[in-house]
Order: structure tokens, then sequence, then C-alpha cells
């Protein structure tokens, strides 16, 4: 069965740093594949630009990877972009996401 969501790298020539993109179904019925597409690669940089969009579904354990994903990163940087549905945005917005996005 084909996978519904997809995890993509886009690393920066010359630099250690790299956009992480999103898209998809990004719930819990994925959310163990992807973790594992996102750890193949993840200690290869130090500054990612996290990027969400064309999202079909999304749930705490998205976010939850998301905020992983940042403290892993304590020394370097993430930031993030999200292209979604208000719907999505509102789970964002109450699972306190958004506050520490800054």
């Amino acid at each position: 069965m084909a996978a519904n969501y997809s995890v993509s790298y886009r690393k920066n020539r010359n630099s250690k740093k790299a956009q992480l993109s999103f898209e998809g179904n990004l719930a819990i019925n994925n959310i163990e594949q992807i973790r594992k597409d996102v750890l193949t690669r993840l200690y290869e940089f130090e500054e990612l630009e996290i990027s969400v969009s064309n999202v079909s579904g999304i749930d705490l354990s998205f976010i939850q990877l998301l905020l992983a994903i940042q403290k892993t990163f304590k020394k370097g940087k993430v930031s993030f972009d999200f292209n979604i549905k208000d719907e999505y945005n509102t789970l964002l917005d109450k699972s306190g996401l958004n506050k520490v996005m800054n």
C-alpha cells in the first residue's frame, strides 16, 4: 500500500541548513513511519525550516513529533511554515505549538 503522506528534505548547498517538508495524512496511523523517515537524516543538519502543507489530516501525534524535532535542535535553529486549513491551525493553537514556534 502506498504511503498517503510525504516527507522530503532539500539541503542548501555548502551549508548545514535544510528544508524539511511534510504533506498528506500526518496522523497517528502514519506517525511511526514519518518519525523513521525524519530520523534517517535529521542529524545531518544544524538548521531546519519545517514546512507543512497540502495536509489531509493532522493530529497531536504529529505535533508531538514537531516538538521533539525542535527540542533536538536546542543549539540549532528550527523555523516553521504552515500552509494549512483553519481547522488544523486551531489544533496548533490549542496544542500550544504556536507559542513555542517563535
